[in-house]
């Protein structure tokens, strides 16, 4: 396969305003002391074939295999997203890259006297998007990065490519990825926005993430879930946490059954709001001390008390908001129609009518695969 040169790869992937706008956020710090230029080391150090050592490499010679990595499929808003939240590109946080370089028999000898060559090719195996980001921050192909250099001692192609390959799958296959919660402490205790602005809006329901509020009551999993809820509505995310943790429905609270609650209480807002109206009250607080608390003692153990895993529960075909909310819908009618007793809108026998244009809505804008199965459940009862 045709090796791909990230410098070319990146000029051809960015549109003229991200090249524009990149070049403007330029390099934050700079690289570890003492290291030197590609050309120079092998002038100065004369390494052969087979030796190691880390130095500057101009990212204008730098490429990659598609053969066995994913020069092919950079991700670009990744690349754009992370330089802005750094504002700009980091050495610091690149860190050290890892290369190959790959001699033909001519320049092999220019090694063994101690003379430079040209045209060196430098196989990066770790370092793709951040060979990319170097570059796309100033746009010269002469700006370096820091790369640990191992020099091939062979030129046979296949076995190359098995070298440079088990050192990428070294890195791709046998590190241990940080878990989310592991990422958010990270993140917050580095001062980066969105983690402090998370632990923020949580703290007001003394809900703590990954241990970094020692003072909360409630702690939390899938709070990713939690950030796109909040994100979606803030004032009703909040409205949920509130009857959540005031109602002590749980210690911990998942973000699935907190995305699924806030796009119910969105997308159902007006219906509810006529059902407080009418009955004086706050239904959902209401609700949701029933479904977890009371429901089984309600029902003579009939249908038991909810949990946010039974919410929430689903297999590979049925998983999804859509289903979760459907259960909800259907948890709300039983619960104003059984317990409440609640007074309604004339125009409709349940409190979230399956012909009221809120219902209707939900469904359209229902996945069309499941769009039956979630209006089943919505009308049936959650066991």
């Amino acid at each position: 396969m045709t090796l791909i040169n990230l410098v070319e790869n990146c000029d051809s992937r960015l549109t003229p305003s991200q090249k524009s706008y990149l070049s403007t956020l330029g390099v934050v710090d700079n690289p570890v002391k003492g290291l030197l230029p590609l050309e120079q080391y092998l002038v100065e150090n004369n390494p052969q074939p087979g030796d190691s050592f880390v130095c500057l490499v101009p990212v204008g010679i730098c490429f990659s295999d598609p053969k066995y990595n994913r020069s092919d499929r950079i991700h670009f808003g990744n690349i754009i997203k992370h330089l802005k939240r750094m504002a700009g590109f980091s050495y610091k946080a690149a860190g050290i890259l890892s290369g190959f370089l790959r001699l033909n028999r001519e320049q092999i000898r220019d090694l063994q006297y101690g003379r430079a060559s040209s045209q060196y090719t430098v196989i990066i195996t770790k370092g793709n998007h951040r060979v990319t980001k170097r570059y796309a921050v100033s746009n010269d192909p002469r700006a370096y990065v820091p790369v640990e250099i191992t020099i091939h001692n062979t030129e046979d192609y296949n076995e190359m490519v098995r070298i440079e390959s088990l050192d990428h799958t070294l890195d791709a296959a046998y590190r241990t990825s940080q878990n989310q919660e592991d990422k958010f402490k990270s993140s917050y205790y580095a001062e980066e926005t969105d983690a402090v602005n998370l632990y923020n809006f949580l703290d007001e329901f003394s809900i703590g993430v990954a241990g970094t509020n020692p003072n909360a009551r409630f702690g939390t999993s899938s709070h990713n879930f939690i950030r796109q809820a909040e994100k979606r509505d803030s004032d009703i995310c909040r409205k949920y946490l509130k009857v959540f943790t005031s109602r002590n429905c749980d210690n911990i609270i998942t973000g699935m059954a907190t995305f699924a609650a806030t796009v119910f209480l969105l997308k159902f807002k007006k219906p509810i709001d006529k059902v407080d109206e009418l009955n004086s009250c706050d239904s959902f607080d209401l609700f949701m001390d029933y479904i977890y608390h009371n429901r089984s003692n309600v029902t003579s153990g009939f249908l038991p008390d909810m949990t946010q895993a039974s919410l929430t529960e689903g297999n590979a075909k049925y998983k999804g908001e859509e289903v979760n909310v459907a259960r909800l819908i259907s948890l709300y009618n039983e619960f104003c129609q059984k317990v409440l007793k609640a007074k309604l809108n004339e125009n409709f026998n349940h409190a979230i009518g399956y012909k009221s244009k809120a219902y209707l809505e939900f469904l359209d804008s229902s996945d069309a695969d499941i769009r039956t199965r979630v209006s089943e459940i919505a009308r049936q009862p959650v066991s």
